[in-house]
């Protein structure tokens, strides 16, 4: 205050409290700042050392390996030491992770193998593993030493932290302090590197399995979708079958009953018309519903051929083929092939229909009962015959085949055999003859040979 001089020390009196207020150093001496000098640079040392242990302890993502090199590191840094020593405990930590890793004096190189460290670093090792404190060892004037700190973790001692000392560096409590916490906080950063190293391997298993499971996923939509478009292919396919089917019944109900009828009363009439006299009234009229008979008789032939595929001659047998081949292709998904031999000529449409239903029946057979992956229908046109031949590679039995087609005019008691019957008996109408093999590799082949005469010839 102003106008009162500063207080005064008496003799003797110790000045410590006033210089350990202002400086908050406790000294014996009468000057403070050699103490206060060491103090300020064990300070400065201690905060050097816990930026260096931040900047060790920063790169726990790069992986455990990558940070025990960086703790290693700041340990030589702080101490000066020719060597830093990390030795890990047996369990805990992952198999590739090195037991025991080593900063050298030589150029600051790495050493991961126990031959390649000081022999004084194992009994260091040992007795701090077994008094699990830290542990200075032989350091004191000229003499070079060593200082190891245990590492806890959680689940107790994950390792050993030790540096070998040069003999001119001082140590005071802060130094044992600052590796203690290092290696405390090594053991906690490795045990996040580890789990974060593992958390992302997991992670990118499970992206990879999502991204599996997204391609499967989408694999199985594309699999329904055919899936759905073959039912509703084979729905058609069906169909189209049935309706063929009924088609061709109807043709050969005309053929078989309407116009074989119409053609009897035609004769019938025609030996009336012989009977009477051409003068006769009647006689007029017998020739009158003659004409009207031939008339409906070819209305009805002409109803038959409209009912077939091959209507009015407009497509041709070899056409029809690659069309009725195209067809099991798509909505069958049955690989069926037409192969032509010989020089095509036209045949009398009755001729050309019986052939393209013979072969549209064996290929549907093919498909719904031989379990085969493909078909072969081979057309060959000879100068008085057509061979019409239908191979599969399925698994049909040849002579139970052969069986059944010599039994055509018996009722069978399957679709598959019946339709062999229908095949030969339009064989036979044709004048011709159904045989079944064994095919080479596998399957069955009908063939039939039909005996043709060309139109126009």
């Amino acid at each position: 205050m102003p106008g009162r001089d500063p207080p005064t020390l008496l003799d003797g009196q110790d000045p410590d409290p006033w210089l350990r207020r202002l400086t908050g150093v406790r000294s014996s001496k009468r000057t403070f700042y050699p103490e206060y000098r060491r103090k300020s640079e064990g300070l400065e040392r201690a905060l050097k050392a816990l930026e260096g242990i931040s900047a060790a302890l920063c790169v726990t993502t790069q992986g455990p390996l990558e940070l025990a090199q960086a703790v290693v590191e700041a340990a030589a840094r702080h101490f000066d030491a020719p060597w830093a020593v990390m030795v890990l405990a047996a369990d805990g930590f992952p198999d590739d992770l090195p037991r025991l890793l080593a900063r050298t004096p030589a150029g600051g190189s790495l050493a991961t193998t126990r031959a390649a460290v000081p022999p004084e670093t194992w009994p260091l090792v040992d007795r701090v593993m077994e008094q699990q404190r830290p542990v200075l060892n032989g350091h004191g004037g000229s003499q070079p030493g060593s200082l190891g700190a245990p590492m806890f973790r959680g689940d107790g001692l994950a390792g050993v932290l030790l540096v070998h000392l040069r003999p001119d560096r001082s140590l005071d409590d802060s130094d044992t302090s600052i590796l203690q916490v290092l290696a405390n906080q090594a053991a906690v950063a490795l045990q996040n590197a580890c789990l974060f190293e593992e958390s992302e391997r997991l992670r990118a298993r499970v992206t990879a399995l999502y991204e599996e499971a997204q391609h499967r996923a989408g694999e199985l939509e594309a699999r329904n979708s055919q899936l759905h478009r073959a039912q509703r292919r084979l729905v058609e396919a069906r169909q189209h079958q049935l309706i063929t089917r009924e088609r061709n019944r109807i043709a050969r109900d005309l053929h078989d009953s309407v116009a074989q009828y119409l053609v009897s009363i035609g004769m019938t009439l025609d030996w009336c018309r012989q009977q009477l006299p051409e003068a006769s009234p009647v006689h007029e009229r017998t020739v009158a519903a003659k004409e009207l008979a031939r008339r409906a008789v070819d209305r009805i032939r002409e109803a038959i051929y409209e009912l077939s595929v091959l209507e009015s001659g407009e497509v041709g047998l070899i056409e029809a083929l690659h069309d009725l081949a195209q067809d099991f292709r798509k909505t069958a998904r049955l690989a069926v092939g037409v192969h032509v031999r010989g020089a095509p000529y036209h045949l009398a449409p009755a001729t050309e229909y019986a052939l393209f239903q013979i072969a549209q029946e064996a290929v549907f057979n093919v498909y719904k009962h031989a379990r085969a992956s493909s078909a072969r229908i081979d057309l060959c046109y000879r100068p008085k015959q057509v061979w019409l031949a239908i191979a599969d590679d399925g698994v049909g039995d040849a002579a139970m085949l052969r069986a059944r087609v010599a039994q055509a005019s018996s009722p069978a008691r399957s679709g598959y055999h019946r339709g062999l019957a229908n095949m030969a008996q339009r064989a036979r109408e044709l004048g011709g003859t159904a045989t079944v093999a064994a095919r080479r590799g596998g399957g069955v082949v009908v063939r039939l040979t039909i005996p043709v005469a060309r139109v126009g010839a």
